[in-house]
Protein backbone atom coordinates (compact mmCIF):
# COMPACT_ATOMS: atom_id res chain seq x y z
CA UNK A 1 0.00 0.00 0.00
CA UNK A 2 0.86 3.73 -0.30
CA UNK A 3 1.37 6.78 1.61
CA UNK A 4 -1.38 8.13 3.31
CA UNK A 5 -0.79 11.21 0.96
CA UNK A 6 -2.43 10.85 -2.12
CA UNK A 7 -0.04 9.27 -5.02
CA UNK A 8 2.69 10.23 -3.07
CA UNK A 9 6.15 7.58 -3.48
CA UNK A 10 7.00 6.42 0.32
CA UNK A 11 11.07 6.71 0.64
CA UNK A 12 12.28 4.15 3.75
CA UNK A 13 15.56 6.03 4.61
CA UNK A 14 17.76 3.27 5.89
CA UNK A 15 20.75 5.07 8.25
CA UNK A 16 23.37 4.46 10.57
CA UNK A 17 22.18 6.08 13.79
CA UNK A 18 25.42 8.36 13.76
CA UNK A 19 23.50 9.72 10.50
CA UNK A 20 20.10 10.46 11.93
CA UNK A 21 20.50 14.43 11.59
CA UNK A 22 21.29 13.99 7.85
CA UNK A 23 18.66 11.72 7.32
CA UNK A 24 16.51 14.17 9.04
CA UNK A 25 17.44 16.37 6.41
CA UNK A 26 17.03 14.27 3.69
CA UNK A 27 13.58 13.04 4.82
CA UNK A 28 12.57 17.26 4.76
CA UNK A 29 14.32 17.42 1.38
CA UNK A 30 12.24 14.73 0.09
CA UNK A 31 8.87 15.86 1.83
CA UNK A 32 9.51 19.49 0.20
CA UNK A 33 9.85 17.95 -3.23
CA UNK A 34 6.89 15.50 -2.95
CA UNK A 35 7.76 12.25 -1.58
CA UNK A 36 7.43 11.15 1.51
CA UNK A 37 10.03 9.25 3.79
CA UNK A 38 10.16 7.07 6.55
CA UNK A 39 12.73 6.35 8.94
CA UNK A 40 13.44 5.17 12.24
CA UNK A 41 13.94 5.99 14.72
CA UNK A 42 11.30 8.87 14.36
CA UNK A 43 8.44 7.31 12.60
CA UNK A 44 7.64 4.28 14.56
CA UNK A 45 4.92 4.34 17.43
CA UNK A 46 5.83 4.47 21.10
CA UNK A 47 5.74 1.10 22.45
CA UNK A 48 6.06 -0.56 18.98
CA UNK A 49 8.49 -3.29 18.09
CA UNK A 50 11.31 -1.83 15.92
CA UNK A 51 11.92 -4.83 14.33
CA UNK A 52 8.34 -5.36 13.14
CA UNK A 53 8.07 -1.75 12.36
CA UNK A 54 10.58 -1.78 10.23
CA UNK A 55 9.91 -5.07 8.19
CA UNK A 56 6.05 -3.68 7.69
CA UNK A 57 7.50 -0.02 6.94
CA UNK A 58 10.07 -1.83 4.18
CA UNK A 59 7.02 -3.90 2.22
CA UNK A 60 4.84 -0.67 1.99
CA UNK A 61 7.60 1.95 0.75
CA UNK A 62 7.93 2.16 -2.68
CA UNK A 63 11.43 2.60 -2.38
CA UNK A 64 14.81 2.76 -0.06
CA UNK A 65 17.43 5.24 0.07
CA UNK A 66 20.57 4.19 1.69
CA UNK A 67 22.26 6.82 3.50
CA UNK A 68 26.16 5.07 2.79
CA UNK A 69 29.12 5.80 5.40
CA UNK A 70 31.66 3.57 6.56
CA UNK A 71 28.87 2.51 9.43
CA UNK A 72 26.80 1.96 7.62
CA UNK A 73 28.87 -0.16 5.43
CA UNK A 74 29.53 -2.44 8.30
CA UNK A 75 25.77 -2.00 9.91
CA UNK A 76 24.10 -5.64 10.27
CA UNK A 77 20.71 -3.68 10.91
CA UNK A 78 21.45 -1.89 7.45
CA UNK A 79 22.28 -5.22 5.85
CA UNK A 80 19.00 -6.48 6.97
CA UNK A 81 17.17 -3.21 5.41
CA UNK A 82 19.00 -4.30 2.15
CA UNK A 83 17.94 -7.69 2.26
CA UNK A 84 14.09 -6.69 2.71
CA UNK A 85 14.26 -4.77 0.06
CA UNK A 86 16.18 -6.82 -2.43
CA UNK A 87 13.55 -9.53 -1.27
CA UNK A 88 10.66 -6.97 -1.73
CA UNK A 89 11.78 -5.65 -5.22
CA UNK A 90 12.46 -2.34 -4.51
CA UNK A 91 14.39 0.55 -5.60
CA UNK A 92 17.05 1.20 -4.27
CA UNK A 93 19.16 4.34 -4.18
CA UNK A 94 22.42 4.59 -2.24
CA UNK A 95 23.51 8.02 -1.47
CA UNK A 96 27.29 8.31 -0.67
CA UNK A 97 28.04 10.58 2.19
CA UNK A 98 31.83 9.59 2.59
CA UNK A 99 34.37 9.35 0.19
CA UNK A 100 34.36 5.70 0.64
CA UNK A 101 33.73 2.31 -1.36
CA UNK A 102 31.21 -0.26 0.20
CA UNK A 103 33.50 -3.36 1.37
CA UNK A 104 30.40 -4.96 3.78
CA UNK A 105 27.42 -4.02 1.59
CA UNK A 106 29.78 -4.50 -1.65
CA UNK A 107 27.86 -7.62 -2.99
CA UNK A 108 24.47 -5.81 -2.44
CA UNK A 109 25.27 -2.20 -3.66
CA UNK A 110 27.54 -3.45 -6.86
CA UNK A 111 24.31 -2.95 -9.06
CA UNK A 112 23.14 0.38 -8.02
CA UNK A 113 24.01 3.86 -9.35
CA UNK A 114 25.71 6.04 -6.40
CA UNK A 115 24.56 9.50 -5.76
CA UNK A 116 27.15 11.82 -4.16
CA UNK A 117 25.62 13.74 -1.34
CA UNK A 118 29.13 14.06 0.29
CA UNK A 119 28.42 17.51 0.29
CA UNK A 120 25.35 17.65 1.81
CA UNK A 121 23.25 20.24 -0.94
CA UNK A 122 19.99 20.38 -1.10
CA UNK A 123 20.03 20.45 -4.82
CA UNK A 124 22.09 16.77 -5.13
CA UNK A 125 18.75 15.72 -3.62
CA UNK A 126 16.64 17.42 -5.81
CA UNK A 127 17.92 15.04 -8.72
CA UNK A 128 17.56 11.96 -6.36
CA UNK A 129 13.67 13.26 -6.06
CA UNK A 130 13.47 13.88 -10.23
CA UNK A 131 14.65 10.34 -10.56
CA UNK A 132 12.56 8.79 -7.88
CA UNK A 133 9.30 10.08 -9.22
CA UNK A 134 10.46 9.09 -12.88
CA UNK A 135 10.97 5.45 -12.21
CA UNK A 136 8.18 5.50 -9.51
CA UNK A 137 5.50 6.68 -12.11
CA UNK A 138 6.87 4.73 -14.54
CA UNK A 139 6.19 1.73 -12.05
CA UNK A 140 2.43 2.78 -11.57
CA UNK A 141 2.06 3.38 -15.22
CA UNK A 142 3.09 -0.66 -15.67
CA UNK A 143 0.25 -1.51 -13.13
CA UNK A 144 -2.99 -2.73 -14.62
CA UNK A 145 -5.14 -0.84 -12.52
CA UNK A 146 -3.95 2.54 -10.32
CA UNK A 147 -6.69 4.35 -9.13
CA UNK A 148 -4.30 6.49 -6.94
CA UNK A 149 -2.99 7.70 -10.51
CA UNK A 150 -5.57 10.28 -11.22
CA UNK A 151 -5.76 12.05 -8.10
CA UNK A 152 -2.02 13.03 -8.20
CA UNK A 153 -1.43 14.23 -12.20
CA UNK A 154 -5.05 16.48 -11.73
CA UNK A 155 -4.81 19.93 -9.38
CA UNK A 156 -1.31 19.73 -8.07
CA UNK A 157 -0.94 23.18 -10.32
CA UNK A 158 2.98 24.32 -9.75
CA UNK A 159 3.34 21.69 -6.80
CA UNK A 160 5.60 19.13 -7.40
CA UNK A 161 5.55 17.11 -10.91
CA UNK A 162 4.33 13.64 -10.40
CA UNK A 163 5.80 10.23 -11.98
CA UNK A 164 5.41 11.10 -16.20
CA UNK A 165 4.61 14.52 -16.34
CA UNK A 166 7.82 15.80 -14.44
CA UNK A 167 9.91 17.38 -16.61
CA UNK A 168 14.02 16.95 -16.56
Amino acid sequence: SRSDKAGQPTAFISHHSSQVETARQLKKVLGLNGVDGWMAPDDIDPGRPFDQAIIEQVERSDLIVLLFCAKSDQSRHVKRELMMAENNKKLIYPVRLEDIDAKGLAYWLNDYQWIDWIDRRDETIQKVVETVKKQVGYKETEAPAAPVEDAADKGQGDTAPVGLMGGG
